[in-house]
């Protein structure tokens, strides 16, 4: 008997904490969705930021091997890229990383699927800068 008093103390506690829940989970999604939206960017930029990149990558300077290490370590688990590498990027090549970054986060394709040849071009950009 005691244990039904309980379980029924219980379920009107839950019950009581159900608003605050319902309150704190909706705030979650509007702050998710605000987040979204300050993140999404359109698979035309994406694929823009992407073909400069690429193109940068194809290079044989410090911002190609820079460009080639974060299209590697993007597409690539076994790839990485130590941030400092960044600094050799322009203004401009900085800007389409993370823009590949955001569209590969919220579009859930990787950047060798918006390249011509994909495989082949990061073979080529692997030989060329990913050493």
């Amino acid at each position: 008997m005691n244990r039904a008093l309980n379980d029924a103390g219980n379920c009107h506690q839950n019950i009581s904490n159900e608003p605050q829940q319902l309150d704190w989970i909706t705030e979650q999604s509007r702050e998710d969705e605000a987040l979204h939206q300050q993140i999404v960017v359109e698979t035309s930029e994406y694929i823009e930021a992407t073909q400069y990149l690429v193109s940068t990558a194809l290079t044989e300077t410090s911002e190609g091997k820079a460009a080639a290490q974060v299209l590697l370590s993007i597409t690539h688990a076994d790839w990485k890229i130590s941030l400092s590498d960044l600094n050799y990027l322009s203004y401009k090549a900085f800007h389409c990383v993370l823009v590949v970054m955001r569209g590969m986060f919220t579009l859930l394709e990787k950047p060798a699927g918006l390249i011509e040849n994909g495989l082949e071009t990061l073979s080529k950009i692997e030989k060329i800068g990913g050493s």
